[in-house]
């Protein structure tokens, strides 16, 4: 096998990467050459038809180009790998909107197989790649999902105490925990963004405080106490709000939080940042036991702002548009299951 100098790097410029780039790394070997430059085996014939054209570089340059992204969707997860397979035609069309930068490691003839080999490392918008794989979820099945009501019980918290328990002192002590105390609101900034970007997929987002009725009502006081003191709600919570669910015939029911950082003084810009971590999950209340259909994990998000409530609105609409592109995602890929 013989080895070709790299015929192109393209680099990144000296700023830093936009936020949310990744690094992936892909390979692909396409066959070069014209038919009469192979045997009916393959193989080549004359060293002269294994020069490889231009057509035949960009076309192996894609095809690891892809190749790098499907590595990068299975390390995420194993929804977002199924996503990307389904949604490979949509992605190999708009690649210059998920690949922000790529260097070609290595290109290399096969003389004897008469293929070309390609390995390139690219720089890949996780934002990007998900736009894409949503609108496709979207897409392939927007009937399906036409009128589909989602209620969203996902809160906004933000640390109000720490109590740590007394030392007692003496050779054998007992370490406990920090009892942590949240502050806990209704995300009603979280919710009008979230709200825009279901609407566009077909999931329509009801307001829980509209459940509130009859055995419901104090739903979501019990809610805002619960995640005031503990990560997720009591049983006893969450049977009231799934029944609250189907009295309303809200199919699906979105519990979490979304706790926001204090806010600092970026040293650079001189402005406010502030972050958010995101934390939900998604359960199917139509069936007699409820199921979780969607995940997300604690995820963090920061923006700036000119003051703490500008950057707690700009973090606020990133964690949104990250939770409605994820819950798209994986609601779009179960219907299709």
């Amino acid at each position: 096998m013989r080895r070709l100098t790299p015929w192109c790097a393209l680099l990144a410029t000296a700023a830093p990467l936009p936020a949310q780039v990744a690094v992936a790394r892909g390979e692909a070997s396409v066959v070069i050459g014209p038919p009469e430059c192979r045997d009916a085996a393959g193989r080549s014939r004359r060293k002269a038809c294994l020069e490889p054209a231009r057509a035949e570089l960009l076309a192996a340059r894609d095809a690891a180009r892809l190749a790098a992204l499907a590595n990068y969707a299975q390390g995420i997860s194993p929804a977002m790998a199924a996503a990307f397979d389904r949604a490979r035609s949509e992605v190999a069309g708009r690649l210059d909107q998920v690949i922000m930068a790529e260097l070609e490691l290595e290109r290399a003839v096969d003389s004897a197989a008469g293929l070309l080999r390609v390995v390139l490392r690219v720089d890949v918008s996780d934002a990007g790649l998900r736009r894409i794989l949503s609108a496709a979820a979207a897409t392939a099945d927007a009937e399906a999902r036409a009128g589909r009501g989602l209620a969203l019980m996902v809160m906004a918290r933000a640390v109000a105490a720490v109590e740590r328990p007394p030392d007692p002192g003496g050779a054998a002590t007992v370490e406990r925990a920090d009892l942590v105390r949240y502050d806990v609101t209704t995300a009603e900034d979280l919710a009008a963004t979230l709200g825009s970007v279901l609407a566009r997929k077909g999931i329509t987002l009801v307001d829980a405080a509209f459940l509130e009725e009859g055995d419901a009502i104090g739903l979501l006081d019990d809610i805002r106490f619960d995640y005031a003191f503990a990560p997720d709600v009591r049983p006893q919570t969450l049977r009231r709000a799934v029944a609250a669910a189907r009295a309303a015939q809200v199919p699906l029911l979105a519990l979490g939080t979304v706790d926001v950082g204090l806010p600092r003084r970026d040293d650079v810009t001189g402005h406010v940042r502030r972050s958010v971590i995101v934390n939900a999950r998604v359960l199917d209340v139509t069936s007699p036991v409820p199921r979780t259909v969607a995940t997300v994990l604690p995820t963090e998000r920061s923006a700036l702002g000119l003051d703490a409530r500008a950057s707690r609105t700009a973090a606020m609409t990133l964690a949104a548009t990250l939770l409605g592109e994820e819950l798209v995602l994986q609601l779009g890929l179960k219907d299709l299951q």
